[in-house]
């Protein structure tokens, strides 16, 4: 035997003759798919839930990077992709490319003429119109076949505002155990109601509301209870500190973990000017909403003529009247790019 040989034996035997390995990374990409499979069949899920996307399409993109660091086996959108931002067409693109399961929210029926605009704010009717202006036809048909409530694998409904209203504010706890009382009534199966439309994380059951929900990164809901969750908004926050919100909900584990993700808003703000909208549009915070509430009144009482702060000389892009001046009936715009892939 030469000199190498014994070395080589050595080097040999480490590797015991009994070890199985899977042989490919191919081969891990279809174990996995048949636990996913395997998953779905017994109604254990990982659940990506997003909902008021608003047409924010950084804050989209950053949600969903956080999503594919997590193994998101179905995609959910409560509804409000659309409305108070710069980005419609390419939010719809990217939420559509997610397969997801798909709910319409307050704003895209009032896009499509479903329910009167006259129940919104200025802001929202101001971007309402504009975003009826640029949408393609084939895209506000696609919004059009969306239905108001979607039934999950895993004992989980979907609604926008509640399971009967789209547009209703469900922010008290005893609204919430009403919901649950009709989650009971509609889906006897059901044992977890996912909403969207204010903006604010939420979880709840019919004893108690758990406060400060959206300082928790992870909630455990206890097994045998219904809850009602709202993941918050992704694309317009209401909260003091800002930043795009969802959460992932595991079936599996009964485990909801609520997302607080930073993204950077300067294009975004460039790009809201640029459509003739304020650049606090991503961002109605406490104080913002404040002031919006007393500018009305001081309206009421000074009458609608007298100048105040969203006043259109107050932003030099606004044309004063329904559409900006940037924007053009026809629908073309800048759209600066192709989009990012999205995650698979």
């Amino acid at each position: 035997m030469d000199a190498q040989g014994p070395r080589a034996l050595r080097r040999r035997r480490r590797r015991p003759a009994a070890d199985v390995r899977l042989g490919a990374p191919s081969d891990l990409k279809l174990a996995s798919a048949a636990l996913r499979s395997l998953l779905h069949l017994t109604g254990r899920m990982r659940y990506g839930l997003l909902s008021d996307v608003h047409a924010n399409l950084p804050a989209l993109l950053a949600v969903l990077r956080a999503f594919r660091q997590r193994e998101i086996d179905t995609y959910v959108c409560a509804g409000d992709v659309v409305g108070y931002g710069p980005h419609p067409a390419e939010c719809i693109a990217v939420v559509d490319a997610l397969k997801p399961a798909w709910i319409l929210g307050n704003h895209e029926l009032m896009l499509l003429d479903r329910l009167p605009r006259e129940r919104a704010g200025p802001l929202a009717r101001r971007t309402i119109e504009w975003t009826r202006a640029v949408l393609p036809g084939h895209t506000l048909r696609r919004l059009d076949g969306l239905p108001l409530t979607a039934e999950l694998a895993g004992g989980v409904i979907v609604a926008h505002g509640s399971l009967k209203d789209p547009s209703l504010r469900i922010t008290r706890h005893p609204q919430m155990v009403s919901e649950l009382d009709q989650l009971g009534q509609q889906h006897p199966q059901a044992w977890l109601l996912v909403l969207g439309h204010t903006h604010r994380v939420f979880v709840a059951n019919s004893r108690t509301e758990l406060r400060w929900a959206g300082l928790r990164p992870r909630v455990h809901l206890t097994a045998d209870t219904r809850y009602i969750v709202n993941p918050g908004s992704v694309g317009q926050s209401r909260g003091y500190l800002g930043g795009a919100r969802a959460a992932v909900l595991d079936t599996a584990t009964r485990t909801l973990e609520l997302l607080a993700v930073s993204y950077d808003t300067s294009s975004l703000e460039n790009d809201l000017t640029a459509v003739g909208f304020p650049r606090w549009a991503h961002h109605r915070s406490p104080f913002r909403r404040l002031a919006e509430r007393i500018e009305r009144k001081a309206r009421k009482v000074l009458g609608p003529d007298r100048p105040g702060p969203r006043d259109a000389r107050s932003y030099p892009h606004d044309s004063g009247e329904g559409l900006p001046a940037s924007a053009s009936p026809d629908g073309s715009r800048d759209h600066r790019g192709d989009l990012p892939a999205a995650p698979p």
